[in-house]
This record gives structure tokens, C-alpha cells and sequence, in this order.
């Protein structure tokens, strides 16, 4: 920050230098006060109708050209990012595209949704629970039969559509979704990533365990690496250290490439 003129060394004194001062001086210094903020998304804008809201990390991907969002029925094409007033411009596109929301809701942790694969493949029960509680694990664990405690799981549904259920939580299935090749449409959630493809599920497991060894992280744009809280105050390889310590679980990306994989066919 001294070197950036940000703050003023006086014989080991730091204070605000003029940089500083014009950067978190007076009303500025909210920023640096706040303790709760409000969540990271983008206002959705087709001219002047509002079509919803998406999470900034939608927008981090870097030279892949414009961002498609699916919202209100239908895909839209990414014109402009407003990174200060949160807004993006858009209108409407033929391609296929995807949006991350934080209604499907909030980012659960690995170990969270390990805890839900072991309930799921298990049969005990507890003594606690109601007639209709063990009821509807009874339907829960039927539905997904073919889940294991010691496998991810490649399913190809009856309507041919493919899901990886890696159960590694949303932050970890975000980077991943965002490895896989952009032919397969990856749409990543807390439990799974769903894959558009007409590959066969042994050449798309082929291509995951492909992912392997690979260090996979998120991957901002400068535009998103800018807007980070206080990004001007820190070099540029802390300031992507900073974003990929927030925006990235390499653990739960580990260990989930390393669990072998079944290929299941439901009929």
C-alpha cells in the first residue's frame, strides 16, 4: 500500500497518503467500517425490464466471449457488465446458456453434503424420527438406489439426460462444472452437475478422470478480480490468492476426483 501511494510512511508511522485518501476517505471509509454486506449479485436488465438476478460468479470466466444466462424461460446473450451498480445488459440469444442462483440455495459445504450421501446410501434410522419421516427415507433411498458412500456416481436418466453426483458441495461442483469441456453445457450444483451431451457416459467419465492432477481453481476476470473488497490495497498475486481462497474448495475438488466413478443406466 505504500508503494501503491495508498498510505504515507513517516519514519515507521503509516497514515493515509493522498491516494488513500481519495480512494477510502470520508463516505469511502463505509467500505472499509462495513461488517455485513449484502449478497454478490447482478441485476439482470433486457433495456428496461428487470428479468432477475444472477451470482457475480456467473460472470468470472475470462476471453470465452459474452455470457449466456438462462432466466424467465429463455437464454440471453451478456452485452455489458456493469461491475459498479451490479448490473448486466442483455438481450435475448439462441444459444444455450446457465445462471447460477442463490435460490436453488445457499453453497453447502463438502462435508454437509457427504453427511447427505451417507444418510441417502445407508439404511439405519433413527428412533427420533416419525412414521412419516422413515416413510419418506424409504422413498428418498429408493429413488436413489444407486448411490454409494465410496463412489461418485455418473447417472444417465431415463430421458437420457446425464448427472455426476459427486455430493463434493457447491463451490467444489462449480469448478469443476467449469473444467469440463463447453460442448457438454455443465450446470453444477450442490449434489451434482448436470451434462448435456449425446457422448457416450463411458467417454464422458473418460474425460473427467482426465481432470486429474489438474489444479483446478476459480479463474476471475480482471473486472471481477477489481471489484474484490479492497483489491487495490494488495499486490496482484495476493489479491487472486484472496479471490481463489473465497471462490474455491481444492480439497473437495481433490478428493472427488480421486473416488472412483460408477457408470449407472436408470430404466
Amino acid at each position: 500500500m505504500v508503494d501503491k501511494g495508498i498510505l504515507w510512511n513517516d519514519e515507521g508511522l503509516l497514515s493515509f497518503a493522498p491516494e488513500g485518501e481519495a480512494i477510502f476517505g470520508k463516505k469511502n471509509f463505509m467500505e472499509l467500517l462495513s461488517v455485513f454486506t449484502s449478497p454478490p449479485l447482478f441485476r439482470v436488465m433486457s433495456g428496461q425490464k428487470e428479468l432477475g438476478y444472477v451470482h457475480e460468479s456467473t460472470f468470472y470466466k475470462r476471453n470465452e466471449g459474452p455470457v449466456i444466462l438462462v432466466l424467465a424461460g429463455r437464454s440471453w446473450k451478456t452485452n455489458q457488465l456493469d461491475w459498479n451498480r451490479r448490473i448486466a445488459h442483455v438481450e435475448a440469444t439462441d444459444e444455450k446458456g446457465r445462471s447460477r442462483w442463490l435460490g436453488e440455495g445457499q453453497m453447502l459445504s463438502y462435508e454437509f453434503c457427504q453427511s447427505i450421501r451417507r444418510l441417502l446410501a445407508g439404511d439405519a434410522s433413527d428412533a427420533r424420527w416419525s412414521e412419516r419421516c422413515r416413510n419418506q427415507f424409504r422413498e428418498l433411498r429408493n429413488d436413489y438406489r444407486w448411490i454409494s458412500e465410496d463412489s461418485t456416481s455418473l447417472v444417465r436418466g431415463p430421458n437420457g439426460e446425464i448427472r455426476w453426483w459427486t455430493f463434493a458441495g457447491g463451490i467444489a461442483n462449480h469448478t469443476l462444472g467449469d473444467a469440463l469441456p463447453k460442448r457438454y453445457y455443465p450446470n453444477a450444483n450442490n449434489l451434482c452437475i448436470r451434462i448435456s451431451s449425446v457422448e457416450t457416459s463411458k467417454a464422458i467419465a473418460e474425460t473427467i478422470n482426465d481432470l486429474q492432477g489438474a489444479k483446478l481453481q476459480a479463474n476471475p476476470s480482471e473486472e471481477a478480480l477489481d471489484k474484490l473488497k479492497f483489491s487495490k490495497c494488495l499486490p496482484l498475486e495476493m489479491a487472486q490468492s484472496v479471490f481463489n481462497s473465497r471462490a474455491s474448495d481444492r480439497n473437495a475438488v481433490d478428493r472427488t476426483l480421486r473416488e472412483p466413478m460408477r457408470i449407472v443406466s436408470e430404466h
